[in-house]
């Protein structure tokens, strides 16, 4: 980043420094593994593998570490912009870009654990029989609730209509005493 261009200042300016010490770094990342990578041919393949790669200079090559190193494929992306004013910059992107483009890591490998074939069936045994173990008990408890369900539900109707029954006793002993005060006040008239 340009600090002279974009006339950031405070935090942005710390933060375009960290944008440049890590763009920097990544650059010696780079060309340590374009030196491993020429001087292959020259030099046996352990020498190659004892050279120091700068991975530790910047967190920025920290996290690239695995996609820099030979058990992977990598693409660089350059962002070049178009405006006039920027040629310089875009002019350092490139040759970047073409340096590192002549950089071979190695064939990507694919790790694969491998297990043999009976450890993995008594895996997936045993993880059938726990499957097994759950549903069973999860169909045991749901048959348990449905049953207290029901069971509730049969006490609540029978609530309900002793209710009711008590109710209408009640409704009836009240008008029989209304009537019945109703016939003293007519004889009191």
């Amino acid at each position: 980043e340009n600090v002279q261009k974009s006339e950031v200042t405070g935090t942005r300016l710390d933060e375009a420094k960290h944008i440049n010490k890590s763009l920097s770094a990544l650059g010696d990342v780079m060309e340590a593994l374009d030196r491993r990578t020429s001087s292959s041919g020259r030099k046996s393949s352990a020498t190659n593998q004892k050279q120091h790669i700068p991975y530790r200079n910047s967190k920025l090559t920290m996290v690239l570490q695995p996609a820099l190193s030979a058990n992977s494929r990598t693409i660089l992306m350059l962002n070049v912009p178009s405006c006039a004013n920027m040629g310089k910059e875009t002019g350092f992107s490139l040759q970047f870009g073409a340096r590192v483009r002549n950089i071979e890591l190695g064939p990507a490998k694919k790790h694969v654990e491998r297990k043999n074939a009976k450890s993995v069936i008594d895996d997936l045994k045993v993880q059938l029989r726990t499957a097994t173990n759950r549903a069973s008990t999860s169909e045991s408890k749901l048959a348990e609730v449905s049953r207290k369900f029901k069971s509730s539900e049969t006490q609540l109707k029978s609530e309900k209509a002793s209710l009711e029954k008590s109710a209408d006793i009640r409704k009836r002993k009240l008008t029989q005493q209304y009537e019945a005060l109703m016939k003293e006040v007519q004889g009191l008239r």
